[in-house]
């Protein structure tokens, strides 16, 4: 072939290869270019959408909550942001609220929407009432929060008190009382804690005394708190003989909160008390025509704990032991602070006695 025309052919083929390249590089070009547009175009209208969308829902949580204005503003100035979608992680998460507050509080140690957080998280049901909340910080406390506080002197001094106030940087509570004065705790450089939530756990903690006024100590926030679940909590052998009234679950079922259970139709049972625990009893007792079943309320008194109105068992479960009596075991329901301070000090004198080796007798009531 003619040298010249055969470089004429690839020369051709050359250009023409190029200009196949160069096209589908185009082509591939403008679609992309169409895909990232119709993308675009689907996410404006949602962009669009989104702010009103959480605006409604914020404005629906707010009246829901019935938070007032000085709420609303506090909120705002905690986000440090008019956005409605990050005030509103504040209302749907408590996750949320914690870090934007301790974000806010660290950078704004003075401003006066601090002083509004307490409440705002009580209101929120971020607080220690609320079952749903892990208990991890002691700003989850309210005033009016019952207490068992115990003294680092030998013996270990306990005693019940009050929090009679709660702010981001301390919480405030009732000192003891001797001859009718406050008891000064500023000798004192820590205190130890330990409350109950009830279907949940023990917690304590200890935490820094800062100072006292005659009326009230001040204590600095602390978030080493250590929890026991109830279930777990050691069981302590004992001999408590009493008698037990019992309330049919048909009965409780009928009553709403508020109602005293010794004014329930009972039935009484002879027998005594096996166990304790801090969450609640393994009793024996003699079955009589009705034995007691899964759900009903047991009610006894123990006057060796010195506690002296009846405290309420529920019914967990019951098994027939070999001699014909019925071993129950029990949760306690409705324990008030003082009945369970005086349950703890009596459990923690069994135990130390069992340690070092002494007697731990306990005296039948007469």
């Amino acid at each position: 072939m003619n040298p010249k025309i055969l470089e004429l052919q690839q020369s051709l083929t050359t250009e023409f290869n190029q200009t196949a390249i160069m096209s589908i590089m185009g082509v591939l070009l403008v679609a992309l270019g169409i895909a990232l547009l119709f993308v675009l175009i689907r996410r404006l209208p949602e962009k669009a959408v989104g702010r009103p969308k959480a605006e409604t829902r914020l404005n629906q949580l707010l009246s829901e909550l019935r938070l007032s204005t000085r709420d609303r503003k506090a909120l705002e100035t905690l986000c440090e942001s008019k956005n409605p979608a990050r005030q509103l992680s504040m209302l749907e998460s408590r996750k949320a609220f914690e870090e934007i507050v301790r974000d806010f509080r660290t950078r704004h140690a003075d401003d006066p929407a601090i002083r509004q957080i307490p409440a705002l998280r009580q209101k929120l049901s971020y607080g220690f009432g609320n079952l749903r909340n892990p208990f991890e910080d002691t700003r989850m406390l309210a005033a009016g929060q019952r207490i068992q506080c115990t003294l680092p002197v030998q013996g270990e001094v306990g005693f019940l008190t009050t929090i009679v106030g709660i702010t981001e940087r301390f919480f405030y509570l009732k000192p003891p009382t001797a001859k009718g004065n406050p008891v000064d705790l500023r000798r004192f450089k820590t205190l130890a804690f330990r409350l109950t939530r009830e279907d949940d756990a023990e917690y304590t903690f200890e935490a820094r005394l800062v100072g006292q006024n005659p009326q009230v100590v001040a204590m600095d926030h602390t978030g080493q708190i250590q929890r026991l679940l109830i279930r777990h909590a050691p069981r302590i052998p004992v001999h408590i003989d009493t008698e037990f009234s019992l309330v049919g679950q048909e009965v409780v079922s009928t009553h709403v909160q508020g109602w005293v259970p010794e004014e329930l139709p009972s039935q009484q049972l002879a027998g005594y008390v096996a166990d304790l625990s801090i969450g609640g009893a393994m009793l024996v007792v003699q079955p009589r025509e009705y034995q007691p079943q899964e759900g009903d309320l047991l009610l006894c008194k123990l006057p060796p704990i010195q506690i002296p109105d009846a405290v309420s068992l529920s019914v967990l479960g019951t098994v027939e032991r070999p001699d014909g009596t019925l071993q129950v075991h029990g949760r306690f329901t409705g324990m008030r602070e003082l009945q369970r301070l005086k349950l703890t000090t009596f459990l923690d004198a069994q135990q130390a006695a069992a340690k070092s080796g002494a007697a731990a007798a306990v005296p039948s009531p007469a």
